[in-house]
C-alpha cells in the first residue's frame, strides 16, 4: 500500500530535522513543517511529534549511535558544534525527562565512554 502524503511529509520533515542535526546545526522542526507544506497553524501547533510516524521513525535511530558520537566528542577539538549535534539527537529521542531516573542510565553510559579514552 503507498505511503500516505502525511506520512510522506512527516518522513521528509523528520529527515531534515535529522540532516541539520547530522551537520551540527540547529534542529527548527516549524520551519521544516512549513518547507513541506503544513500550514502555519499546523507548524506551530507542533503536533508533528505526537503522530505514530514520528514515533516509528525515531525509534530506528539507533542510541548506540549517539552514544559513537558522545564519544567522538570527548575527542574532538571542534566541540561546539558536535556537542549541539548531540543535543539535539538526544532530544529527538527524548532524553532529557523530567524524570531524573530516565536519564541516569544514559550518564551511566557516557561515563563509561570517558573511561574507555
Amino acid at each position: 500500500m503507498p505511503e500516505s502524503l502525511t506520512k510522506k511529509r512527516i518522513r521528509k520533515v523528520f529527515t531534515n530535522c535529522l540532516e541539520n542535526v547530522k551537520q551540527g546545526k540547529e534542529m527548527n522542526v516549524k520551519r521544516e513543517m512549513l518547507d513541506a507544506g503544513y500550514s502555519k497553524t499546523s507548524a506551530s501547533v507542533g503536533i508533528i511529534k505526537k503522530t505514530k510516524t514520528w514515533q516509528k521513525l525515531l525509534s530506528e535511530i539507533d542510541d548506540e549511535e549517539i552514544l559513537e558520537k558522545v564519544k567522538e566528542i570527548l575527542k574532538a577539538e571542534d566541540k561546539r558544534s558536535s556537542l549541539t549535534a548531540a543535543d539535539m539527537l538526544l532530544k529527538l529521542k527524548d532524553r532529557y525527562p523530567a524524570q531524573k531516573s530516565k536519564i541516569v542510565g544514559l550518564f551511566d553510559r557516557i561515563s563509561e565512554l570517558e573511561d574507555i579514552e
